[in-house]
């Protein structure tokens, strides 16, 4: 009995962060896909204009 309890008491903690950090990278993907097309642009346009 007290090794299930151990399993659980580690295990579901580590299921939660595994989780947890993919869907954290999942944001950092999705939020970088994000922003590039809209830095870019003003970056291209403000090199243009200097140029």
């Amino acid at each position: 009995m007290n090794s299930l309890f151990e399993v659980v008491l580690w295990g579901a903690p580590a299921v939660l962060l595994s989780w947890g950090l993919l869907l954290a990278l999942a944001c950092v993907v999705v939020f970088r896909d994000d922003r590039s097309p809209r830095e870019k642009p003003p970056r291209s346009g403000a090199a243009g204009a200097g140029a």
